[in-house]
């Protein structure tokens, strides 16, 4: 990843999850699902227009950005 794209973290609602897989779907490197098709780890680093995807996709609304880095 070059270093001048800037890093965003998204951080997974473990209760609000419902393993549609959508961002496992948009973001595979990023977003390893366990067995039961939840994502792991509850927080991931991305880029910040995959962010945007990430969380305006999910079904559940699970997904949150929760700080913006630069990598």
């Amino acid at each position: 990843m070059r270093a001048d794209r800037q890093l965003t973290t998204v951080r997974v609602d473990r209760v609000a999850c419902t393993g549609h897989g959508v961002c496992r779907a948009l973001a595979p490197r990023e977003v390893p699902l366990d067995e039961w098709g939840y994502p792991v780890p509850s927080q991931v680093a991305i880029e910040a227009a995959a962010a945007d995807a990430l969380v305006r996709l999910c079904p559940a609304a699970a997904l949150l950005r929760t700080r913006a880095d630069r990598g």
